[in-house]
């Protein structure tokens, strides 16, 4: 019971301020979609935490059930976040991406990855 921090395991999701270009030339923030989709899924909810390790910030890692709903899987599948770190949800991104769910409908788009990448550069140069 309680409050804790978890990473939602098997997957990648874009940070806070990560912008998309949309086909009309718009900025999208998808950090910013995959916050409130998460947040509507797990509103007014109980939740279990099926724990799989603590990673290097002491947060807890795992996979976060609604009753018998996987919720890292249901923000993959619907196009807020990138399968990573095993195969566990490469199906369910490869359905998203050629449904074009989600970040999938954008025209361009860069991985969190290397969105935190240029990122750590950007405040190295500045």
């Amino acid at each position: 019971m309680g409050k804790h921090s978890v990473r939602l395991a098997g997957l990648d999701a874009p940070e806070q301020g990560q912008a998309a270009t949309t086909w009309d030339g718009r900025q999208v923030d998808q950090g910013d979609i995959a916050k409130r989709v998460l947040i509507n899924k797990l509103r007014g909810q109980w939740v279990e935490v099926e724990v799989w390790k603590r990673d290097h910030y002491g947060r807890l890692v795992g996979t976060v059930w609604v009753g018998d709903r996987d919720i890292n899987k249901e923000l993959v599948r619907e196009g807020v976040a990138y399968a990573c770190y095993g195969e566990t949800y490469r199906h369910d991104q490869a359905q998203a991406r050629s449904e074009r769910r989600g970040m999938w409908r954008n025209r361009a788009m860069t991985h969190p990855v290397q969105w935190r990448r240029n990122a750590l550069l950007r405040k190295r140069i500045d």
